[in-house]
């Protein structure tokens, strides 16, 4: 049982009322007749359109692509799409693509055009999908790997003997991790704070080894999406690639936008998931090593201090210790603030970019997500 408190509740209630006043007014002002002086609905109209909408209404489900593809199978899926009233689908590359049909290859590519000529042929709709799997942003590894120094980064809380050294002594501190401060714990002991790469991954579009015996995932490097440069490296290797490749798609408006799907700062790394229901259907190439703990980490880029400053008047670096512990208004004060400035960031940096680019590219794709 969900209990609501009276403020819900009247939030709720709020919204009820703006949501059937808006409907009342749509259905009201497409179909009133303006012949009709009296105004009343043409309820023939509204019944037939129920009950066959107009193809702009269409639901655009999901459409899986994670098996081989023939241009046989694609076209036959497109006709039972439309045979059962569905004029438009989302192509999304999944788990299950053999590994000669990757991420942006031609082989891939060919596909889609595929597609979207037998969608334009039946007057129907497509969204792409801007990911080889999920979340976005990383453009299946290939912004990484044009610059390492695109990976997500993090701050990274390590607590220390008295000898200055990891008291979890299976953490080794990398040649590419950046001390940042250190602070006393409660107990009396040490911490330190790294700025250091998450080793975040995203999902892979290949299974690896052989699929009869509980295979691997291909398991990609995520980018950095608080990293304007990452993020126009994404956009240069998926939205403009698309739009070099079906720019007549996107002008004769078979293409209605790009899909982005729950971009994640720091992705995840699958390989520390403890619960077993969901590491024996997500296996991986980081398999779960008991004698290794997980280690407290939070988004970070390079001038969120500056940031923070900016926007609250204060630094950020004498409270750190608050972004991992503490329950006083204090500590909770500094998160709500740490991650607001990240939502800011995120909207500025991922959000807005892809948005300016398909505001700035003529005729070109609506974001979406």
């Amino acid at each position: 049982m969900i209990i609501y408190d009276s403020k819900v509740k009247r939030r709720i209630r709020a919204v009820a009322i703006a949501v059937s006043f808006c409907l009342f007014t749509f259905f009201f002002l497409r179909y009133s007749s303006p012949q009709d002086t009296d105004n009343r609905f043409d309820l023939d109209r509204l019944e037939r359109e129920f009950q066959n909408p107009p193809r702009e209404f269409t639901l655009m489900p999901f459409w899986f692509w994670n098996d081989d593809l023939t241009k046989e199978k694609i076209a036959s899926q497109i006709a039972d799409f439309e045979n059962h009233g569905v004029y438009g689908f989302t192509i999304h590359p999944r788990i299950g693509l053999p590994e000669d049909t990757g991420w942006m290859s031609p082989k891939l590519i060919d596909a889609m055009r595929f597609a979207l000529e037998e969608a334009r042929k039946r007057n129907m709709f497509v969204l792409l999908y801007d990911e080889g799997m999920y979340p976005s942003g990383s453009s299946a590894g290939q912004v990484v790997a044009e610059d390492p120094s695109f990976a997500a980064r993090g701050f990274i809380k390590i607590d220390l003997d008295p000898d200055g050294t990891p008291r979890d002594k299976t953490i080794r501190i990398g040649d590419d991790w950046n001390f940042v401060s250190e602070y006393t714990l409660p107990d009396g002991g040490k911490a330190a704070v790294y700025d250091a790469p998450s080793r975040g991954v995203i999902r892979g579009l290949h299974y690896l080894g052989d699929e009869s015996k509980q295979p691997g995932e291909f398991s990609p490097p995520a980018s950095d999406l608080l990293n304007p440069e990452a993020v126009d490296a994404f956009i240069r290797l998926v939205y403009q690639r698309f739009y070099d490749e079906f720019e007549d798609y996107f002008r004769d408006g078979v293409i209605v936008g790009i899909f982005t799907d729950e971009p994640s700062m720091m992705a995840a790394n699958l390989g520390i998931i403890q619960e077993e229901h969901i590491r024996s259907r997500v296996p991986t190439e980081d398999p779960l090593d008991p004698d290794k703990k997980c280690v407290p980490v939070v988004s970070w880029c390079d001038d969120l201090e500056d940031r923070y400053r900016e926007a609250y008047g204060e630094d950020l670096r004498p409270h750190l210790q608050s972004l991992f512990t503490g329950d006083d208004e204090s500590d909770k004060k500094v998160r709500r603030q740490f991650w607001s400035l990240l939502g800011e960031l995120d909207r500025e940096r991922y959000y807005g970019q892809i948005r300016d680019f398909c505001h700035e590219t003529p005729k070109g794709p609506v974001a979406s997500g």
